[in-house]
């Protein structure tokens, strides 16, 4: 530090340094009030939506209903800050054509960041139960007061079409989707009906509800095939009594043709008989395999209804919700407060800046006296001789004053009053502004 170390020595340095330190804190406040006065103006305006849940409940689950309800303020959000959303926005309104360097994608965020959407949960969140929202607030920053109204104004508009409009397109499609399906398992059930019909008509002999029958049928055939065998031998031995005596007579010639007719029509009723036989044992081994198949036509046929049976339900339930919906009576917005054109801009904090703009004055022209001290060390006093050089001086002469001296000394003093004052006037309008704008705006703090 040279030869300025104590606080005397400070304040010797500024008495000789005043003019040049007064000139940059003179200049630091002129720049800082200049730079506070281009500042520009920032308007806040809100537009209040209040968020009417079901009057009519379609749905038992409340908490569904919330938590979609905020999934579906979600995905509203997203829609109103989307890139073409708001490039739309800046060029129905015409926002930011005093600054033509920024680019359309630059425009776009600016405004983004202009808005804020908030919610206001109704109630009191209590732990793990998610409160259901009961007002959105739309709010809008921006530098000139009737757009930043406009914006607010035509976010809530749009938040009212696309609520009504995405209600009524969901229940509709939800409606035409659930008639579809409605539709559809119909025809498959009626498909599937038509396919056990066949199958019962292709398999009838072996359907299960037949087979006690079958098995006392093949009981009555056994017993038919043991009587017609009995019948047969005995036929046979007669027969063969006759043709074994030699040459038979006229009257037993006329005997074994008779017996040869009985028999050959028990052979025939016996073969129908065995043929009978083997359909109906073949059935009944077929049956198993008819039972597995029915079984599986009733879980698929059951399974068809069951999703049948709950496309129904849910069908009625959207023609409820469309009932509901077509009077109003499903979740809503409705603007509460429009957003007006405020009257005074936000608080800017220019008597912070200002302040700090001066002080940093103070301090830039106070290194600057600094620097100006160690370009020129000088040994000004006696005791910074003896600090110096350990050396006590004998004798020291003081200063004397001339009359261009005292001249001069006159034309410093005023000339730094002078700076004193404009530096005081400036830091004075700044802080004056910066409270008038405090004020108005109702702030608590610059």
């Amino acid at each position: 530090m040279g030869n300025i170390q104590t606080l005397a020595d400070v304040l010797a340095m500024v008495r000789r340094r005043i003019l040049p330190m007064l000139a940059v804190v003179l200049l630091g406040s002129v720049i800082t009030l200049l730079a506070v006065l281009r500042m520009p103006h920032v308007y806040e305006t809100a537009a209040v939506l209040q968020v009417e849940l079901p009057r009519v409940a379609a749905d038992t689950a409340t908490g569904d209903v919330v938590s979609r309800s905020s999934q579906r303020l979600q995905l509203l959000e997203q829609e109103l800050t989307s890139r073409d959303s708001l490039a739309a926005m800046i060029q129905k309104h015409g926002l930011f054509t005093d600054t033509p360097g920024l680019t359309p994608t630059e425009k776009v965020a600016a405004l983004r960041m202009s808005i804020r959407i908030e919610t206001v949960r109704a109630g009191q969140n209590t732990f793990g139960v998610e409160q259901p929202v009961s007002a959105m607030l739309i709010v809008v920053q921006l530098g000139d007061r009737q757009k930043a109204a406009d914006v607010a104004n035509d976010l809530a508009a749009r938040v009212l079409d696309l609520t009504a409009q995405r209600q009524s397109e969901r229940v509709r499609e939800t409606l035409e989707f659930y008639e579809a399906e409605e539709g559809r398992l119909g025809l498959a059930i009626a498909a599937l009906e038509a396919e056990i019909t066949a199958f019962k008509n292709a398999n009838v002999d072996a359907l299960p509800e037949g087979m006690q029958g079958r098995r006392e049928e093949l009981g009555r055939l056994d017993a038919t095939l043991r009587d017609l065998d009995l019948q047969l031998l005995a036929l046979g031995q007669e027969l063969t009594a006759l043709t074994s005596r030699g040459t038979p007579r006229i009257i037993e010639q006329r005997q074994i043709a008779v017996l040869e007719a009985q028999i050959a029509g028990l052979q025939t009723q016996r073969q129908a008989a065995a043929t009978r036989r083997a359909e109906v044992e073949a059935a009944i081994n077929r049956a198993p395999m008819v039972e597995t198949q029915l079984g599986t036509f009733a879980r698929r046929l059951q399974q068809v209804q069951d999703q049948y049976s709950v496309i129904t339900r849910r069908r009625a339930e959207a023609e409820t919700t469309q009932r509901l919906d077509s009077e109003r009576q499903t979740e809503r917005f409705d603007l509460l407060e429009a957003a007006l054109p405020p009257d005074y801009p936000l608080a800017s904090g220019r008597r912070r800046i200002m302040v700090f703009g001066v002080f940093a004055s103070a301090m830039l022209a106070l290194g600057l006296a600094f620097v100006m001290e160690l370009r020129n060390p000088v040994l000004r006093s006696a005791r910074q001789m003896e600090r110096t050089l350990e050396l006590r001086p004998v004798i020291a002469l003081p200063t004397l004053s001339t009359p261009q001296s005292r001249r001069t000394g006159r034309l410093r003093r005023i000339a730094a009053a002078g700076m004193l004052a404009l530096a005081g006037a400036a830091a004075a309008l700044a802080v004056k502004g910066g409270s008038l704008i405090q004020m108005r705006s109702g702030a608590p703090r610059a």
